[in-house]
């Protein structure tokens, strides 16, 4: 269907180098410039389900006489498109250079950035944004749009996808393929659109979502999606779908390190109502601060007070506050590493009589002596604290709906109980915070996992739960869903009595991702075949499309874990082990992926789970952890 790679367009002018991608209305590709000996991106407009390419030709044809009306109606659309952004002259705003008909449809040409969107730079910071880039990012995004509003346009499809950096990493608002056009008086002229009405479900207000062919749309509705837009960018998640905006009631979910300001910039962005919106652009931009504050300054400060608790011999404190700089401070990311590596060789010396006293659940501390009884807590305090106490830590460091990462491990993982409450603010709206951002399962089930539709694959029995790769029913080393099985380092194929950084095959080597190579793989050494580790992005399919159940099977605990298409794994908690001895066993499960850490040859990404939480983490590969093998 799509032009195959060195096809020539307007006489050898442009050559397809390669697709880009392409949705319902069109087909996006990088091509070259042979005159002018430069990469641009060409759309070329076809509906996938009306229109049928020759492939000796390229030319375009129409599958039915029904369609040709629809397909002719929608291409003198596209058209007016590419005139509407043609007439725009702005430095924040996709240029397009030329627009033509060839192969019985039509194309359009424009400026290729190759820095990507503003959603790829998302994805790779694995996280949010600092406000100071954030705050430069939007500001002329709504420049963009003020010069749209001007011009009686809304744009319609703001988000952090259609926003690209150009070579001097500014923003380029793109896509007008949903612009409707209105007169002085807002009245609609005529439908621009090039896609009919359409919405983004994260980034969309109530009146779009809703709306039909007689809805009038105002700057508010842009203004909203760059609200929702800034809120992706500093929350390193995306805002929340209508209906839960709805819900919420105004009161939108933020993470700690969000500052106010911008919290209520964002907030009043994103009201439910056009109406309570700020209605220009101008509005707007009088919401957000100056300026973001100054981060080495903010930086300096952070480190001093954990680097306080350190030198007291706070070591858990002091460890909870380098991880909350660690996600807020990525640039300082050796120093506050270098910090929180002090603070676990305290915590392991500990262990041995030294130092600060750390819990364990299986070593409880001397009972206090008697002491009057306090006052009653407020009840969402009480009902909250038990989790509090379970997911503190997790939550001050991980990005919005457990889809960032961090360095949880190196609390649990010395065999340190979560810290005691009062290390963190706990009132009422922090607890709220909590509940909007916590993994959430079901509560403990008694239930097995259905065999009846277990399969085998190379001698191997497994589950189809209807994701991208099928998921073994057991552990690598175990002949029951319920057993644990053996323990892997990262990278290494044979079980150990004994696991450090030390004896780890692949500390510090600098590996690629290891699935399926029998080197380095032990579910492929293991089980043969096609089986091997998952990937990190199997394991966040697992998580996130899937069901979670808290339960108990052959006398283990562990997490039952349903599929789309209703069928069952069991992945028992099978604890870690460092050093000899096993740790959290029955409590706790890690799961090995088969993808190093990108930024540390020292660790790799793991699954992570207790009774009410769940989330992928990364850290030394010299551990033992669990291997679930998957096979495509």
């Amino acid at each position: 269907m799509k032009l195959s790679e060195g096809t020539t367009l307007q006489g050898g002018k442009y050559r397809i180098e390669k697709s880009l991608g392409q949705g319902g209305f069109g087909i996006t590709y990088l091509a070259e410039d042979t005159r002018l000996r430069r990469q641009v991106v060409i759309k070329e407009f076809f509906i996938g389900e009306l229109c049928f390419r020759e492939n000796e030709t390229s030319q375009v044809t129409v599958l039915s006489e029904g369609g040709r009306k629809k397909v002719d109606h929608f291409r003198k659309k596209f058209f007016r498109e590419a005139q509407i952004v043609g007439g725009l002259n702005h430095p924040n705003i996709i240029t397009i250079h030329d627009v033509f008909e060839e192969n019985n449809t039509a194309y359009y040409v424009m400026d290729y950035h190759p820095n990507g969107s503003l959603q790829d730079k998302l994805k790779e910071l694995r996280g949010p944004m600092a406000e100071a880039d954030a705050l430069r990012y939007i500001r002329q995004v709504a420049d963009a749009l003020d010069e749209i509003h001007k011009k009686q346009l809304r744009h319609l499809d703001v988000k952090p996808s259609n926003i690209m950096l150009n070579q001097r990493g500014e923003a380029v608002l793109i896509d007008f393929g949903l612009v409707k056009v209105y007169d002085e008086e807002g009245n609609p002229l005529s439908t621009h659109s090039s896609t009919q009405n359409g919405y983004s479900s994260c980034f969309s207000p109530m009146e779009q979502v809703f709306s039909d062919k007689d809805t009038v749309f105002t700057p508010a509705t842009d203004i909203y999606a760059l609200g929702a837009t800034l809120y992706n960018l500093v929350e390193g998640t995306v805002p929340p779908t209508i209906d839960k905006v709805a819900k919420m009631k105004g009161n939108l979910p933020f993470s700690d390190t969000t500052s106010q300001p911008m919290r209520k910039a964002i907030t009043e962005a994103m009201q439910l109502n056009a109406e309570d919106r700020p209605q220009t652009i101008a509005e707007f931009l009088k919401l957000l601060p100056l300026k973001a504050t100054d981060p080495s300054v903010a930086y300096q400060k952070d480190l001093a007070e954990g680097i306080a608790f350190f030198q007291v011999g706070k070591y858990v404190k002091a460890l909870s506050r380098f991880l909350v700089l660690l996600r807020v401070y990525p640039a300082h990311k050796a120093e506050i590493e270098e910090w929180m590596m002090k603070c676990t060789e305290k915590m392991n010396d500990s262990e041995s009589g030294g130092g600060e006293t750390l819990r364990r659940k299986d070593n409880p501390p001397t009972p206090p002596k008697p002491t009057p009884t306090p006052a009653p807590r407020p009840k969402i305090v009480k009902d909250a604290l038990l989790l509090v106490l379970i997911v503190a830590l997790a939550f001050i460091f991980l990005p919005k709906n457990c889809k960032g990462g961090g360095e949880l491990q190196s609390i649990d993982e010395f065999g340190v109980d979560t810290p005691v409450v009062d290390s963190f603010p706990v009132d009422s709206a922090w607890v709220d915070s909590i509940e909007n951002d916590v993994f959430w399962v079901d509560s403990v089930d008694t239930s097995v996992v259905d065999t009846a539709y277990y399969r085998e694959l190379n001698s191997h029995q497994y589950v189809d739960l209807g994701l991208s790769v099928i998921w073994a029913t057991c552990n690598v080393g175990a002949s029951r869903p319920s057993d644990y099985g053996d323990y892997f380092a990262w990278g290494e194929i044979s079980p150990k009595s004994e696991y450090t950084k030390e004896n780890s095959v692949t500390w510090e080597k600098s590996l690629g991702d290891i699935g399926g190579n029998v080197q380095y793989d032990a579910a492929r050494a293991g089980l043969g075949g096609s089986w091997r580790l998952p990937t990190f992005d199997e394991l966040i399919e697992l998580k996130e499309k899937c069901k979670w159940t808290w339960t108990t099977q052959g006398g283990h605990n562990g997490y039952k874990v349903t599929g789309p298409s209703g069928k069952s794994i069991f992945l028992p908690a099978a604890g870690w082990h460092y050093g000899a001895s096993p740790n959290y066993v029955g409590e706790c499960g890690y799961y090995w992926s088969s993808s190093p850490y990108e930024s540390d040859t020292q660790r790799a990404y793991f699954l992570y789970f207790h009774s009410s939480h769940c989330d992928w983490l990364w850290y030394h590969r010299g551990f033992g952890r669990s291997v679930r093998p998957v096979s495509d």
